[in-house]
């Protein structure tokens, strides 16, 4: 489904003549009335810490669907520094690693 919607968010892209890098957006999916124990821009800055949200030009989708429930913060922060990749999609960088906060 992640790359669907890249693959579509792609297209318009070009189609509008915003691939170059004239637009920065970023598309967060969680669910209404999110009740995590972090806040949403807590979460993506994490992600960006890590290296997984990547502060350059075009669309970014950062999908919050797939964070379990009911995480306290530090479990939910260990969860974003483990599988933010699969939280980014395919844009997110292919080099970054999970940042180890317990050492």
């Amino acid at each position: 489904m992640m790359r669907t919607i890249t693959g579509r968010i792609d297209r318009l892209e070009n189609r509008l003549g915003i691939a170059g890098g004239k637009l920065k957006m970023q598309v967060v999916i969680c669910r209404a009335g999110w009740g995590e124990a972090l806040t949403i821009d807590r979460c993506t800055e994490i992600l960006r810490e890590c290296g997984f949200l990547l502060d350059t030009s075009g669309v970014h989708v950062v999908n919050f669907l797939k964070i379990p429930e009911d995480l306290d913060a530090r479990d939910l922060e260990r969860y974003l520094r483990e599988n933010g990749a699969d939280l980014c999609g395919p844009r997110a960088s292919s080099d970054s690693k999970p940042v180890d906060t317990d050492g």
